[in-house]
């Protein structure tokens, strides 16, 4: 993952962490915050899916660390982006593709490059 934003962007983003640890660590129902979500514009709800997606890809990545906190976590999304990196494979030798051609189109994706910017 590259590091490119600045000291701002990387307090914001401390802020908003530290808010949604604070609320599955105290608050442990998801129902209220997916309520709230599907409330939100969809435009931004496009754009949070986004970054849910680029969370699962990092989590999904071999450089993550875990321990017996989080293994599961990436257990799962490694399944989650596996699965998505061999069904858009699929659907790529559908679509005409040599198995080499689609193998190497999809090495090095990232799934919320599939997402539309709206």
């Amino acid at each position: 993952m590259k590091n490119n934003f600045t000291e701002k962007e990387k307090e914001v983003a401390r802020k908003v962490v530290n808010e949604l640890s604070d609320y599955v660590n105290y608050r442990r129902s998801t129902d209220a915050f997916i309520s709230e979500f599907k409330n939100d514009h969809r435009t931004l709800q496009q754009s949070m899916f986004r970054l849910m997606l680029n969370i699962i890809h990092e989590i999904a990545d071999d450089s993550y660390q875990t321990d017996g906190r989080n293994e599961d976590s990436k257990l799962i999304a490694k399944l989650i982006v596996n699965g998505f990196k061999e069904q858009k494979k699929l659907e790529l030798i559908n679509n005409g593709f040599s198995e080499k051609n689609a193998s190497d189109m999809t090495e090095n994706f990232k799934m919320s490059d599939y997402l539309r910017y709206v």
